[in-house]
């Protein structure tokens, strides 16, 4: 995929956590979409990076109990969103 780039040469990209233009495609397909298709798809990326970051905690600290787990992610979610 072709990325962002700045006139100083600079690759937005690589600055903004490679995300890369999208596609005509998908860009057609977004505006397709409803509301609610849309929030369903935001809502399946939380989930997955929710999950994602409870097996990091879980690999890292294997004597926590699952309720504990779930306290850490919840409380690395909450400092990064302040």
């Amino acid at each position: 995929m072709e990325s962002f780039s700045e006139p100083d040469g600079e690759n937005r990209a690589a600055r903004f956590g490679g995300l890369e233009k999208l596609h005509p495609l998908q860009i057609a397909a977004w505006k397709q979409m409803t509301f609610t298709e849309k929030w369903d798809l935001v809502k399946a990326g939380q989930k997955l990076v929710r999950d994602a970051a409870r097996r990091r905690i879980a690999r890292q600290k294997p004597d926590l109990t699952p309720g504990e787990v779930e306290k850490e992610v919840a409380q690395f979610f909450i400092r990064a969103r302040t």
